[in-house]
């Protein structure tokens, strides 16, 4: 049977932004019986965008403000995916 992936956020980063900021994000994902094939960036259910290669990462311009509830998907070559926990970030007024 086929393994998920396993995937986690490289780092913490700042948890509030200014409006319009420019946001990056990046995960470490690997394969233990296949490789990685993509990893998904969602603002809640929104894709934000996916990397096929690594490092992973995903660079959000132009944030708009509210509270956003950020996830990774990695899926591997045989389909199986797994994600990241939520990363809350808060985009407002300076």
């Amino acid at each position: 049977s086929n393994q998920s992936p396993i995937i986690n956020w490289n780092s913490t980063t700042p948890t509030n932004f200014c409006t319009g900021a420019t946001i990056n994000f990046g995960v470490t994902a690997t394969d233990a019986d296949g490789s990685i094939a993509s990893v998904s960036f969602y603002r809640g259910t929104t894709l934000l965008g996916t990397d096929n290669t690594a490092p992973y990462t995903y660079t959000w311009t132009n944030a708009i403000a509210g509270t956003h509830s950020i996830t990774a998907v990695a899926t591997d070559n045989g389909g199986a995916s797994s994600s990241t926990g939520v990363y809350s970030i808060v985009v407002g007024l300076p």
